[in-house]
């Protein structure tokens, strides 16, 4: 009954909230049909089950406000509730509230637009893309930070991200899809590093430390699933991918899980 909840907020605060209602496209066509309707100076994209501090937007506000200039993106921590009770373990980055200039510290990830919140002038710029499996969010975020590499930190608020008990959730189901293993090499890991060097020349480290850190949760699956021809291809763009990525950049990245997934010797 989520329509109908929604319309009854929308009732009861009719100048904060607009309500649309569209067949399941799936997160990427619901969160590029949403923003053709934000009118404000900032947008975010909280997952639907999720929630704020009470002090967040506030005190995102206010640093943006002093940063306006220096930043398109500030971040806040991610707290796990449910399943989970812990903090996000890229939290790192959140020692102090500050401006992060990715160029200096690129071994800072971030990968999620529901703890992030954007100029909704410069996201305007961008679409989340549907043709990729959970992983639209850091496409368009590296897009973000490629233009203006500084990321804006603040450690005075979270975001509460439910994991849900049944594990019911598109993160904690994705890879039994084929479409996580193959797909996702060659139309996010692959697409997001040639657009780098299409646009930059190069590939800066704070996207090689952003997609090493995700492509852990890749290598680390059970490949039973695929063919033998679809493994096989697998390998070939999984090495294709590891070319794009210098060796000190996996070996220094803080935010491995687990030491096997730290590859030094291909």
């Amino acid at each position: 009954d989520s329509l109908e909840i929604c319309l009854e907020y929308q009732e009861k605060f009719p100048e904060n909230i607009s309500v649309l209602s569209q067949d399941n496209a799936g997160q990427a066509a619901a969160r590029n049909n949403g923003f053709r309707h934000v009118d404000a100076k900032y947008v975010n994209f909280a997952d639907s089950d999720d929630y704020f501090a009470l002090n967040a937007f506030e005190d995102v506000y206010e640093f943006f406000e002093r940063y306006f200039d220096e930043t398109d993106l500030v971040s806040i921590p991610i707290t796990f509730f449910g399943r989970l009770n812990e903090g996000h373990m890229l939290n790192g980055k959140f020692n102090e509230t500050r401006v992060i200039d990715l160029n200096d510290e690129p071994d800072n990830p971030q990968l999620h637009t529901n703890s992030a919140f954007i100029k909704s002038d410069v996201f305007s710029k961008y679409e989340f893309p549907t043709n990729v499996v959970s992983s639209e969010d850091v496409i368009v975020l590296t897009k973000i930070l490629l233009e203006k590499p500084f990321l804006g930190v603040v450690n005075t608020t979270e975001y509460f991200l439910r994991k849900r008990i049944d594990e019911s959730s598109t993160i904690d189901n994705v890879s039994a899809q084929r479409e996580f293993f193959t797909d996702k090499l060659k139309d996010y890991y692959l697409y997001l590093f040639n657009y780098a060097k299409e646009n930059k020349g190069d590939v800066p480290k704070f996207v090689q430390y952003s997609l090493v850190y995700d492509l852990q949760w890749v290598v680390r699956e059970d490949l039973s699933i695929l063919s033998p021809e679809e493994v096989e291809e697998f390998y070939s763009d999984l090495y294709d991918v590891l070319d794009f990525i210098d060796l000190d950049v996996i070996l220094n990245s803080t935010n491995f899980r687990d030491e096997r997934y730290r590859i030094e010797d291909r």
